[in-house]
């Protein structure tokens, strides 16, 4: 068996998913820097939009994370 802070091949694979994603995030909503707060908020929320309902991944069966999303039935 491996430690248990080993990296697993699963693990790997979740990470490099993450990386990626972040790599998308930076070149789409931060590249350029803006020079404004409100500015660097229109360009992520364009950007979140995007990546909820305009690009399904095929790990969701062609659903976008949006159509997925449900609250918690936990208390706030």
């Amino acid at each position: 068996t491996h430690p248990p802070w080993a990296a697993t091949a699963e693990r790997r694979a979740r990470r490099a998913v993450r990386e990626r994603m972040h790599e998308t995030l930076k070149a789409e909503a931060c590249r350029p820097p803006q020079a404004h707060a409100r500015a660097r908020q229109r360009r992520f929320d364009a950007f979140r939009a995007e990546y909820d309902r305009g690009r399904p991944p095929a790990a969701l069966g062609g659903a976008t994370p949006a159509s997925r999303y449900t609250t918690s039935p936990r208390p706030s």
